[in-house]
């Protein structure tokens, strides 16, 4: 039996659920709180009926940031970023000698931040900016760090209006914004035969992924799923299966304990400007993009993690 538990308590006061050091390099919440059927927003759906388990229906307690002058510090992951974007474009190394010389609020120590950390403020409850606009004012496509394994020098660039990720050419000019703070990354991973742990989120994962269906058949397989002795698996927000990518593994960005047969997959996260579509995440070139929801697309299921699963009517506090 399903457990289905709300601690409304903890989330509307922001109380810390988990210890700190597992908050530390936690995937928080991707923004979307509110639910979709095949093509457009509905009320969010109660367990065991079509369209549960999307993302909405499993939800986290806001991120909180704080803004100090040209600074916003995230308070969930313990980064410091650049508030807004620098207005000049720059190039790959260069946007790099940036952030290694910028000093804020005599701040020094800054970045060019990791896919991994510019996807936890994408919010995938916006569109154009896909990032909210009180705490960053500014929604240009900027540089990660992450270079690609490639003959032709390539790094990774988060666009702040779509939300997408792509790579292009390091001699490219594109925008900039710094980090600072302890490097976020998945891991480490712990091998429990027909499921694997990420300890960084207390996500447990399927080793092995599943046979290409449409969007809601993959969220009913995985909400019906019963395997490695648990009936609680869910199909992933893109907030979490992009925290696993490891853009370091080639021909696929997946840590090596996982079996994969395709390239990518569906997230339970739908495009928010386009509701027709859902996120999907492609492991071979660790990119996100959308597609159509009654495309049959590859998909794997995870459980646990810091979730609670919300009824539609509490979901609109946030």
């Amino acid at each position: 039996m399903k457990q289905c538990v709300v601690i409304l308590f903890a989330l509307v006061l922001g109380i810390t659920l988990c210890p700190s050091s597992v908050l530390a390099n936690m995937a928080s919440d991707s923004g979307q709180h509110t639910c979709y059927n095949a093509t457009q927003a509905i009320p969010c759906p109660a367990p065991n009926t079509p369209f549960f388990g999307q993302d909405a229906n499993v939800s986290y307690a806001p991120v909180p940031y704080e803004i100090h002058g040209p600074i916003v510090r995230d308070t969930v992951t313990g980064l410091s970023w650049q508030r807004s974007s620098d207005s000049q474009r720059r190039s790959y190394e260069d946007a790099r000698a940036y952030c290694a010389q910028l000093t804020l609020e005599k701040e020094t120590g800054w970045r060019l931040p990791s896919l991994h950390e510019l996807f936890t403020i994408i919010d995938y409850g916006r569109i154009n900016p896909s990032l909210p606009p009180e705490f960053f004012p500014t929604s240009m496509s900027v540089w990660a760090a992450d270079s690609v394994l490639d003959e032709t020098p390539q790094a990774y660039v988060v666009s702040f209006e779509t939300g997408m990720t792509q790579q292009a050419r390091t001699l490219f000019f594109m925008n900039t914004r710094c980090v600072k703070g302890t490097p976020l990354s998945g891991g480490p991973y712990i091998d429990h035969g027909r499921s694997i742990e990420d300890q960084s989120t207390g996500l447990m994962w399927l080793e092995v992924d599943e046979a290409p269906a449409t969007w809601e058949q993959a969220l009913a397989f995985c909400d019906a799923l019963y395997d490695d002795g648990n009936d609680d698996w869910r199909l992933p927000n893109v907030r979490e299966l992009t925290w696993i990518l490891d853009t370091s593994q080639t021909p696929v960005a997946l840590p090596l304990l996982f079996t994969s047969t395709g390239n990518q997959y569906w997230t339970s996260t739908t495009e928010t400007g386009s509701p027709q579509k859902a996120w999907l995440v492609q492991c071979e070139t660790a990119t996100t993009s959308t597609i159509d929801k009654s495309q049959k697309i590859p998909f794997r299921c995870v459980r646990g993690g810091k979730t609670f699963f919300l009824p539609d009517e509490l979901l609109s506090a946030f």
